[in-house]
């Protein structure tokens, strides 16, 4: 399972093992620092979300709870204390169309809305993805993303973006979701096959066969 931590500023993820057993800590990290946020607990064969002193589960009534059983494609809020924006805790099966890319090519400028519904260039069938979540552009050969007041956010090589210019290798970040931008390209991962797309706007890469030169004769 690939647990996320999403907050104001930044994302964390952690992959736990196939093996229910162990402990292991989300971590909230920036530029200065890095700690312990909160505890991951595998127990009778259930991954254990845990509050402490910091920080606490909370349930969908509001209230903080001691701990929570772990299911994939969830989303689980946090309270800190001393703090009062949004964190949550986003989880995933670990599968190998999270790790596995697809390249479209893009031949000119344009505009690729991306988002839940089937307005959008690229669709994301995941209900935490917002209706129209993000607009990624190409002009000129410079690629730029704005985020369009999406509920739980865009995020570049980590870090969440209002808006933002996009250079060569960056990635995009949208619930599990995962654009790399090359120079006149995007690979895009496919997880659990929930993404559509409109096949005018991104071809897909296909390469070509290579045929070995003809030997000449002695």
């Amino acid at each position: 399972m690939i647990v996320t931590l999403i907050n104001k500023d930044r994302i964390h993820s952690i992959a736990l093992p196939d093996k229910v057993r162990g402990q292991y800590w989300i971590y909230d990290s920036n530029e200065n620092s890095s700690k312990k946020l909160i505890g991951i607990e595998g127990m009778n064969g259930e991954w254990i979300l845990k509050s402490n002193k910091e920080v606490k589960v909370i349930d969908s009534s509001g209230s903080p709870i001691r701990n929570t059983v772990l299911s994939p494609l969830s989303i689980y809020n946090l309270a800190a204390k001393e703090q009062d924006h949004k964190m949550i805790v986003f989880t995933e099966p670990s599968t190998d169309d999270r790790q596995t890319f697809t390249k479209f090519l893009v031949d000119k400028d344009m505009d690729i809305s991306i988002g839940r519904t089937q307005k959008n260039d690229v669709i994301l069938a995941n209900q935490f993805v917002s209706a129209t979540h993000a607009i990624l552009s190409y002009r000129h050969g410079q690629w730029s993303i704005v985020d369009e007041n999406s509920t739980n956010g865009t995020f570049v090589n980590g870090t969440r973006v209002k808006s933002r210019k996009i250079n060569m290798g960056d990635m995009i970040y949208i619930m599990g979701y995962k654009v790399i931008v090359g120079s006149c390209f995007v690979s895009i991962n496919n997880p659990d096959q929930t993404i559509s797309k409109d096949g005018k706007v991104l071809k897909q890469f296909i390469n070509q066969p290579v045929e070995a030169p003809d030997e000449e004769e002695d």
